[in-house]
């Protein structure tokens, strides 16, 4: 009998401080909020109070590949206008804003007063491991020095490397035209996302997985696999392990109890493919410094760079993948969201165009240039 009242006690008083820290947190916000003068966002109307079927349709929107168009919508309910919403997820309050200010002053005006916050390292490291986009404080700084220099223009402006996986593209089976000089009904979003991993890969690793040429039927030069592991399934893992990624993270402080169905299949798959270019790399910079220098100039890689400063396969793993992760899922969302508007806006297309024809002409380009075009020439 003692020990159940000295447990209700427990629960009672563990109850009554969450509430207590919850209310002084929200009076805290509050003068925040009215310091800017800013006024609280409107809250997202759910017909249970703990959001789970939000988090279920989130999901559905996520598989079907409309994530960003699931959260206007939800935000369109309320008004058109409306730029910046609040909702709970279990017991957590989530903010979720489409106001290009509000990003500017978070990424860059106050970028110093913001972190990413300890669950993002806790959701991402199962598969992308710990580095530039999970790491805090001096851990930050350190993969910050050892990834920011590699990135000067002439190194990211390979156009020979960008016109390989370009044609690549091309010579999709989806995209070679009928007899009426026109294609089928195309998703074009999965061979964005190969186009920008081909070229990701190629430039982080010296060499491409070639995932446009898995099951592509009208390829003249399909990809075989090497050794045990066929690369162009590269892709298809990292996928299926950011999509239990995505769920934790709308899981929030319960990430715990997300447990994606065959993730650490998925999980070892991409580590393994991963740590056997890692592993070249190592091997080709031991024999590199046994050898007499070579004077012919060898085409630029991330991990080769990174491998002179730092030999940990671990890290190097991990930076490498954080750095693909961001640079294929945002420039392939970048390329859709292009073509989705220029379809949409035939003029402006029309127009940009035309100006392209006009500064590069209509051959291949073959060294760095650069076309200021200005948003009101379009």
């Amino acid at each position: 009998m003692y020990i159940f009242s000295l447990s209700l006690y427990i629960g009672f008083f563990a109850i009554l401080s969450k509430c207590v820290s919850i209310y002084l947190t929200q009076r805290r916000r509050l003068r925040e909020s009215e310091r800017h003068g800013c006024a609280p966002p409107p809250t997202v109307s759910t017909c249970d109070p703990l959001g789970i079927m939000s988090v279920i349709s989130a999901a559905r929107a996520n598989r079907e590949g409309r994530s960003p168009r699931w959260f206007m919508e939800l935000m369109d309910k309320i008004s058109p206008d409306t730029l910046t919403v609040r909702g709970m997820v279990l017991d957590t309050e989530i903010i979720i804003t489409r106001d290009p200010s509000l990003v500017q002053f978070i990424l860059q005006t106050e970028s110093n007063k913001w972190d990413i916050g300890p669950q993002r390292k806790e959701i991402w490291s199962p598969l992308l491991g710990d580095a530039i986009f999970t790491a805090q404080g001096d851990a930050w700084k350190h993969s910050r020095q050892l990834v920011r220099p590699q990135f000067s223009r002439d190194r990211v402006s390979d156009l020979d490397l960008e016109e390989r996986h370009v044609q690549a593209l091309f010579a999709r089976h989806e995209l070679q035209s009928t007899q009426d000089g026109w294609t089928g009904k195309v998703d074009l979003a999965p061979l964005f996302y190969n186009l920008t991993l081909d070229v990701s890969t190629e430039f982080l690793y010296g060499k491409s997985v070639h995932s446009q040429e898995a099951g592509n039927t009208a390829s003249p030069n399909p990809i075989q696999s090497t050794e045990d592991t066929d690369f162009r399934t590269f892709g298809l893992h990292l996928d299926a392990g950011k999509e239990t990624l995505f769920m934790k993270g709308i899981a929030g402080r319960w990430n715990g109890f997300v447990k994606g169905r065959n993730f650490d299949h998925h999980r070892d798959e991409v580590h393994r493919m991963v740590d056997k270019f890692v592993e070249g790399c190592l091997r080709k910079t031991q024999d590199e410094k046994s050898s007499e220098p070579d004077s012919e100039k060898k085409p630029f890689s991330l991990l080769d760079e990174l491998a002179k400063v730092n030999q940990d396969p671990v890290q190097l793993r991990h930076e490498t993948l954080q750095v693909l992760n961001a640079g294929r899922d945002t420039t392939g969302s970048l390329i859709g969201w292009i073509f989705y508007f220029l379809a949409r806006n035939p003029n402006i297309y029309s127009k940009l165009r035309n100006i392209i024809l006009a500064d590069f002409g209509p051959s291949v380009v073959t060294g760095w240039c650069t076309c200021s075009i200005e948003r009101s020439h379009l």
